[in-house]
């Protein structure tokens, strides 16, 4: 009787140590979700822009270089990081 009380008392405690930590997981999904819906702006998304950070990489591949072929808002940085991992990349 000993033995079966100890064996129901342990998976009791693994159910509820299981249980906290969905709990917890559930927790930061739903305070990850509203910093998500109260930082994001509707009126400013990638997929407007999408177009200028895929190809302006690409034209520095081409040999354009930035500010002179074609303007940039935000340093050189925005175009060099991503042709640098196109040319890198491996099919």
């Amino acid at each position: 009787m000993l033995q079966f009380a100890k064996r129901t008392s342990n998976s009791v405690i693994s159910y509820i140590n299981n249980a906290n930590s969905l709990w917890i997981a559930f927790l930061i999904f739903i305070f990850l979700v509203i910093i998500t819906v109260f930082t994001v702006d509707a009126t400013h998304s990638l997929s407007c822009d999408i177009g200028e950070y895929l190809n302006n990489p690409i034209r520095v591949l081409n040999g354009d270089l930035p500010y002179r072929d074609f303007w940039l808002l935000f340093t050189p940085g925005e175009v060099y990081f991503p042709a640098m991992i196109y040319k890198n990349r491996k099919v």
